[in-house]
């Protein structure tokens, strides 16, 4: 009797388990169900308020929420453009959310255009992804003193990232001149933030006590084997024993440098491939001489010809930060000669000016035609420089000989006139046929002119 009643209450008991199992299942879909109702009016609410004018706050939690796929399914297309307009209605927060999407999307030229704004605004993420567009060349070519000048805005702000990084560009001398000490301190600032790399190279770019007694040590044994008759040296000897003199006296701590560098300029006259080298450093860093940074593009270039891999290294680097013109003008590319001297004339100093005309000089002697007719109309001016005729009728001659038909009707005119040469209008009629046969609009009009 007794078995059977147990078995009762426990048959009892299982079915009040199930029942309540049942309604707590209905409890909670129930409220999943009211959640959902609830989320997806609270989204439709957030939609439509972002639809209307002038909602950006709406708009870039609308972005946010298909960025993040929070009550819908993620999609970085739409989030894109709910953000794009909150930032064009000057969002922030949307501006830097749209900037790191293009980023991550790889489309680097809509990221700087909104990463330009935020960095601009002093948004110390934005101005170190900006500073990478410029280091690694994303977007635009690469410029690494822009680098530089965003990653130290950046790091200021106490950006780890962008602290490691400025101390790369310091520890390899990539658009800075190489500074370790300078190095050390961003990676100590970057290592305070728990940044492993930086922690890492700290130690590396930190000189023990017992290397600085040793660098100590060999600088003093370098100053007692240097001599003091340096005239002797440059009256006598080789290019090598001058260029090995000269680094004897940049070593030593105490030694007169500006003798360093007479010495090295009296080897790169005899074409010696490091002494070329070593005054490329020399304008570059600025330390002995003033820096020069077309001095130094001049140099490296030359050492760079006699197979200095260290000078094309700086060359490239230098053409990275800006000075590509420059660098491409003194390997002898013509059409950069030219346009590098037409940044010289248009300043209004007479000693740029003359830099202009010795460049197009340059891209005339490998027959530039614009350089050509140019220096033709500058010396027939006299404007920028001293008025010289016979100079400027030699360059439009060079140039009409090569069928420019400009060229050949200026000529036709000066032949005519008698300017640089003698008047010779025989000549003038086949220079000025020539021009019009070519299409040249000015000479064609002259012919028409001639047989009215």
């Amino acid at each position: 009797m007794w078995n059977i009643e147990t078995k009762t209450n426990s048959l009892k008991q299982l079915r009040y388990l199930r029942i309540f199992s049942i309604l707590l299942i209905v409890f909670f879909v129930a409220v999943m169900q009211a959640n959902a109702a609830s989320n997806s009016r609270s989204f439709n609410q957030l939609l439509e308020k972002a639809q209307k004018k002038n909602q950006r706050e709406a708009q870039f939690l609308l972005g946010k929420t298909y960025e993040n796929g929070n009550d819908v399914k993620r999609d970085t297309r739409k989030a894109i453009y709910w953000y794009k307009k909150a930032a064009n209605r000057k969002h922030t927060n949307a501006q830097y959310k749209l900037a790191i999407l293009y980023y991550k999307l790889k489309q680097y030229k809509k990221a700087r255009y909104w990463l330009e704004k935020r960095s601009r605004s002093g948004n110390a993420d934005s101005q170190f992804h900006y500073a990478n567009t410029y280091r690694y060349g994303l977007g635009t070519r690469k410029k690494l003193k822009s680098a530089h000048y965003w990653y130290l805005k950046s790091a200021r702000k106490g950006h780890p990232q962008a602290q490691f990084e400025l101390g790369l560009m310091y520890q390899r001398g990539l658009g800075v001149r190489k500074d370790r000490k300078i190095a050390a301190k961003w990676f100590a600032r970057a290592a305070k933030k728990s940044h492993k790399q930086a922690k890492r190279l700290l130690k590396t770019t930190t000189k023990s006590k017992t290397l600085v007694a040793a660098q100590t040590q060999k600088k003093k044994i370098s100053q007692a084997k240097i001599s003091k008759p340096i005239d002797r040296i440059i009256m006598s000897g080789s290019a090598e024993e001058q260029f090995q003199r000269a680094i004897r006296y940049i070593r030593a701590s105490s030694s007169d440098k500006t003798q360093a560098v007479k010495l090295l300029e009296i080897a790169a006259k005899q074409n010696h491939p490091y002494a070329l080298y070593h005054l490329g450093n020399t304008y570059w860093y600025g330390k002995i001489k003033s820096q020069d940074i077309s001095k130094a593009i001049y140099y490296y270039t030359l050492a760079s010809k006699q197979n200095i891999p260290a000078a094309q290294t700086a060359l490239n680097t230098l053409a990275g930060s800006g000075f590509h013109l420059l660098v491409n003008a003194e390997a002898g590319n013509k059409q950069s000669q030219y346009s590098l001297a037409l940044d010289y004339l248009k300043k209004s100093n007479p000693a740029e000016n003359q830099k202009g005309i010795m460049w197009l000089e340059k891209a005339a002697n490998q027959d530039h035609i614009e350089s050509l007719l140019m220096l033709g109309d500058i010396y027939l001016k006299g404007k920028i420089t001293a008025k010289d005729d016979t100079k400027a009728f030699t360059y439009v001659e060079k140039a009409a000989n090569l069928n420019n038909s400009s060229a050949q009707f200026i000529l036709s005119k000066m032949y005519a006139k008698g300017i640089g040469t003698p008047s010779n209008q025989s000549l003038s009629a086949k220079w000025l046929n020539r021009a019009a046969n070519l299409g040249d609009k000015n000479a064609q009009k002259a012919l028409k002119f001639s047989e009215i």
